[in-house]
This record gives structure tokens, sequence and C-alpha cells, in this order.
């Protein structure tokens, strides 16, 4: 009899641990969602502790204890936005056998999803607030953590780069890539043509010439991509006078 009664006991416990309310921290965070499921073209500009606060029905003094500030905000709407797609990242990777091929494929991944998601679009548009670009460089650097040993033991990636100055520039580079608007196969060549030279390893110093080219290349796009922005902005100034 005593075993019956505890386990009764264990049994109303379990339950009523299964239908207690959401608590605090839980409710914070689905209003967050919430809010990022909602917006618009303002994107992450107008977002506020206070306003989360409002849609989870907490006073704003418990919304800053949880998030810290809005600092502390825009980095768990990051880690909401960018979670799944960084962990499909690293699935994928497995069905590819050398770091160059992982390499073409993270960018080419990302290109083609973004493309089709107006929420990483928004998140990803400069100027990015420092704390957003610190989470993204991280969410690289958890990648590339599992290709660059690959590539240095097979001799595919240049040893004279530490792991932070190699996560680092492709951190740019997915920047530029991004900022362009490239295709898939767009970003596929871009990464074929200079991303991939710069890291490979080499018994010889890369060409002058070649990083020239490469170089003036970058300018040539970047520079559309800066007149194409200009032109929307002055666009949108003559639409609202």
């Amino acid at each position: 009899m005593p075993d019956v009664r505890q386990r009764e006991r264990a049994a109303s416990v379990a339950a009523a641990k299964g239908s207690r309310p959401v608590n605090v921290r839980e409710r914070l965070d689905r209003a967050l969602r919430t809010y990022l499921d909602g917006l618009h073209d303002g994107g992450m500009v107008d977002i506020s502790v206070e306003a989360i606060a409002s849609l989870a029905s907490v006073s704003r003094a418990t919304a800053y204890r949880h998030f810290g500030d809005r600092d502390g905000l825009l980095l768990h709407a990051v880690v909401i936005l960018t979670q799944q797609h960084a962990s499909e990242i690293i699935r994928t990777l497995r069905d590819f056998s050398t770091a160059a091929a992982k390499i073409e494929e993270t960018f080419a991944y990302t290109a083609r999803v973004v493309a089709n998601d107006r929420k990483l679009q928004m998140l990803l548009e400069p100027p990015r607030p420092p704390v957003i670009q610190s989470a993204l460089h991280d969410i690289v650097v958890e990648i590339y953590d599992a290709i660059l040993p690959q590539g240095w033991a097979d001799a595919q990636i240049r040893q004279d780069l530490s792991s932070e100055e190699i996560t680092t520039w492709i951190s740019q580079q997915q920047a530029i890539v991004l900022e362009m608007g490239l295709s898939e196969d767009e970003t596929r060549e871009w990464v074929r043509k200079f991303v991939l030279p710069t890291l490979r390893a080499h018994e010889t110093p890369i060409a002058s010439s070649e990083l020239a080219q490469a170089l003036t290349e970058i300018d040539r796009r970047m520079d559309g991509v800066h007149k194409a922005i200009e032109a929307a902005r002055s666009s949108l100034i003559r639409d609202n006078e």
C-alpha cells in the first residue's frame, strides 16, 4: 500500500507540473517570436524591450531582467531567427567530403535561404548594430569550427592564418555577397573565383596580379551596390515629399 500511495502522489505532482501556468521567461520568448513573425519593412529598427513586455503582459522591469537591455533583446532575436538555419547548414555539410565543397555549400545555402526569408533579410540589412554583427560572426565561427581543421589536415586551406582571422574574413565576404544580392549560382561563382583561391594552401604566394584582379572586381561590384542603395534612398525621399 505505501508504494501505491507514493505512486499516486508522484502522479499528482507530475500532473500539477504539466498544468502549471507558462512562466514569465516562456511568455517573453513567445512574445518575441510573435513580434518577429509580424515584422514588416521597418525591420529591427523599432524593436524594444518595452514592446515585448507589452506583448507578454509583463512589467518592463521583468522584461529587462530577462533580456538585460536592448542589445540582449537583439541577441535573443538573432538566435531565434538563425538557430534553425545554422543547425541545418551543419547537418547539410555532412554530405560533402572536402573543406572546399563545404565552404561553397555554406555560402550557397545562406544565399538560398536568405533569398526566401524576409525576416532574415531585414536582420542582415546594413547598417547592423554591433551586437547583431557579433552574433552573426559567432554563428560563422560555430560552422567553420567543423570545416577548418579538415581543410588544414588535407592541405586545402592555408595555415599562415588563424581560425579567427579566417572566420572574420569569411564573415566579411558573406556580408558582401548578401549586400550584392547574388543568386545561388552567382554566389557559387563568387566563392570559386575569389574565396577559395584566397583560402587555398599555396606552395608559393598568390600572384599579385591575381589578387589585384580580385580586388578590382570586388570594388566594381560594391560600387554598383552602393549606387543602387543611394538611388533607392533618393526615390523614397521624393515619394515622401
